[in-house]
């Protein structure tokens, strides 16, 4: 099993999600989609570019239309259909 943290792009909300989360969850994975506030500031420079070459193998740069943007978050809301299992599992009581 394997846990997926699902954030989505700007103005996007955790709902998004909510067709890939039932897919991942019927796939026996954990899926836990986010909600989040902030600003976004935009990723430039060559070490950024590097650092995601090395990754990926390739530069996201060359991939077309690609900007990359970091996000400072000023809240963040996660979400999980399961809370009560999920935190069960954690050893998290109410």
């Amino acid at each position: 099993m394997s846990t997926f943290v699902l954030v989505p792009g700007a103005g996007g909300n955790a709902s998004y999600w909510r067709e890939l989360v039932a897919e991942l969850e019927r796939r026996g994975h954990e899926a836990i989609p986010v909600f989040s506030h902030g600003r976004a500031h935009e990723l430039e420079g060559d070490e950024v570019d590097r650092s995601w070459t090395a990754h990926y193998g390739s530069s996201p740069l060359s991939w077309g239309d690609v900007v990359m943007y970091r996000l400072d978050p000023s809240w963040m809301v996660g979400y999980a259909s399961t809370r009560d299992e999920l935190l069960a599992e954690r050893g998290v009581t109410l």
